[in-house]
């Protein structure tokens, strides 16, 4: 007889939420995406080329149309069902895109752990920050906290106390200072 080693790589699926509506935002999701994909325990689902309904979403805005009901619905079944099979959320908090707020919320509600990413410096409201394990302010803040998702998985579940020593307490203190001076949505100029 032989030996044969077998090695098992778990993968972890990470759900990518976040606006991609302007160029600004395209490039903060691809490098989000990238620095998770540096990572080959992660599978990332991108909303935005998830199903051919995203993209014939994307397509019919794109066209400046309006998108069917139909269309919508099925983005948006698409997008809860990718949720759902998530181990992981790591959303875009720039710019305070609703469709990525609501992503969070119900990640956050189905026991599913969110990471928030900002290349813009933002901070987070109350009710955002406490419903997030990390927020990250850049790529090297992700790929840290990403590696201590592992690292918390790998020992049976995720221990926010951890995370809130490395990245929450000292990311959240001065944004949340500085939330409470701005809406969650910007105005208009007009």
């Amino acid at each position: 007889m032989s030996n044969v080693c077998v090695v098992f790589q778990v993968m972890f699926k990470c759900y990518a939420a976040g606006p991609f509506f302007n160029p600004m935002q395209l490039a903060a999701m691809e490098s989000i995406e990238q620095t998770i994909a540096k990572f080959t325990e992660f599978d990332v689902y991108k909303p935005r080329d998830g199903s051919s309904s995203a993209r014939r979403l994307n397509n019919t805005i794109g066209a400046g149309k309006d998108p069917s009901a139909t269309v919508r619905h099925a983005v948006f079944i698409d997008n809860i069902t990718n949720i759902d099979d998530a181990d992981l959320v790591v959303a875009l908090v720039d710019d305070r895109d609703v469709g990525t707020v609501f992503e969070m919320g119900y990640a956050c509600k189905a026991g599913i752990p969110v990471i928030s990413f900002t290349a813009q410096g933002y901070g987070m409201n109350l009710m955002l920050a406490e419903s997030v394990i990390a927020h990250c302010k850049g790529c090297d803040q992700l790929a840290a906290a990403l590696e201590l998702f592992l690292i918390q998985r790998a020992n049976g579940q995720v221990d926010v106390t951890a995370f809130d020593e490395r990245f929450k307490r000292a990311n959240l203190s001065e944004g949340i200072e500085a939330d409470r001076s701005m809406s969650l949505y910007k105005q208009d100029s007009k």
